[in-house]
């Protein structure tokens, strides 16, 4: 998994159009998707927001299609942003395939430390 840091999301939108990079806004909005069906468009790069505010208006600009996770109860009115992306995350592994990670007993084998590209 490549990592990159970016210093505005304008600098964020060009990189990914240039790349071809999907930007996938995880908000519950009309035209959100529910995971579930995994509207993925290849290479993705995900927005998450605020877990009290969600995304501001300009992370909603940059963004080309939004997913939501359906909830079955109405005892929360969203989920912790952490959890929301681990769902949302597990979701997109799944459609693209990703490999299983080994295993060595009760652990997963761990592979060479990921570093940030500037």
């Amino acid at each position: 998994m490549d990592m990159r840091f970016f210093t505005s999301l304008g600098n964020v939108r060009e990189y990914c159009t240039e790349k071809r990079i999907s930007i996938c806004g995880i908000e519950i909005m009309p035209e959100s998707r529910p995971i579930h069906e995994q509207p993925f468009r290849g290479d993705t790069l995900f927005v998450l927001g605020n877990e009290g505010s969600g995304l501001n208006q300009n992370q909603i600009e940059i963004c080309d299609h939004f997913v939501y996770i359906p909830q079955y109860t109405d005892k929360t009115a969203s989920l912790n942003v952490a959890i929301a992306g681990s769902i949302i995350f597990h979701h997109f592994a799944l459609f693209a395939k990703y490999p299983e990670a080994g295993r060595d007993g009760q652990k997963f084998t761990l592979g060479e430390s990921v570093s940030v590209n500037q």
